[in-house]
């Protein structure tokens, strides 16, 4: 499931603005404009032509934006490589969404914006994910961690620690993958990060799954969906819902079984019967 990344980055950006020498101007106005219209296409998309929107937005944006030569504008810029590159990444042209970060990077270290560097950085592990090079991912999640501890972003600190905890689990390393979900989960729920939280008790729950801890795996699965149901999480209750079918059928209990299937089915009727649950986004 490909990660929605719902550009925080882009609304900081815009208070920066604010102040800058482009405050107020007819360009400022275009650029805001295109980048929230660019932004809510990326986070609706579900067609190619979704996505192609999406992109001439991002490059219109670009285009007013290479004609200021300032450190916002810049920064303006790397937003939207950045987020042509989440464009990339969800068609599954991987080597171009690399590039588009690496552009976005060069940006946002040139000009010290830190957020959008940890946010490039994370992309980027999220590429090498899907391309199954876990510990070059592992790498880069390690990099955009210490950035979000220099600047406290609890959230982002979260998040980060669930992502490299899934590369683990992706490349077999269970141990490893849970000592990194209970780092994250003493976080999120230190910070009151309830989303998180559920979706990182999934990820134990698979863990637990995968042990064939059975009754162990229904509890964190029934956690999990408990909180995700709570947060309008639609990205992984119908996959959890699956999940407890799955778990009941191993437990030989057909029925109970198909009552969570049904259930899942509901909710993504078109879908093939999801089986794993995804990072964090």
């Amino acid at each position: 499931m490909k990660a929605r990344m719902l550009c925080g980055v882009v609304g900081a950006l815009i208070v920066l603005w604010t102040n800058s020498v482009m405050a107020q101007s007819e360009n400022q106005r275009k650029v805001v404009s295109l980048m929230k219209d660019g932004v809510s296409a990326l986070n609706s998309a579900t067609s190619g032509d979704d996505y192609q929107r999406a992109t001439q937005k991002f490059e219109a944006a670009l285009k007013i934006l290479e004609s200021v030569n300032n450190v916002n504008a810049d920064k303006g810029k790397a937003v939207c490589f950045s987020r042509l590159g989440v464009i990339q990444y969800r068609l599954n042209q991987y080597q171009k969404a690399l590039e588009y970060y690496e552009k976005s990077l060069a940006l946002c270290r040139k000009t010290s914006f830190v957020e959008g560097e940890a946010t490039n950085l994370s992309d980027s592990a999220g590429v090498y994910n899907s391309l199954g090079q876990y510990q070059r991912a592992i790498e880069y999640y390690e990099k955009s961690l210490a950035i979000a501890r220099r600047i406290g972003n609890q959230k982002q600190e979260a998040k980060i620690l669930h992502n490299i905890g899934y590369s683990y689990e992706s490349s077999g390393e269970r141990q490893s993958a849970l000592e990194y979900y209970e780092k994250s989960l003493q976080i999120s729920r230190k910070s009151g990060d309830v989303k998180q939280e559920g979706e990182t008790l999934g990820l134990v729950g698979n863990i637990c799954y995968h042990q064939r801890q059975y009754h162990k795996a229904l509890e964190y699965y029934e956690k999990s969906l408990a909180l995700c149901s709570k947060t309008g999480n639609v990205r992984f209750v119908p996959v959890l819902l699956a999940k407890i079918g799955q778990t009941y059928e191993e437990l030989s209990q057909p029925e109970k079984a198909m009552e969570f299937y049904e259930k899942s089915l509901a909710l993504e009727p078109f879908a093939k019967l999801p089986t794993e649950l995804a990072p964090a986004v």
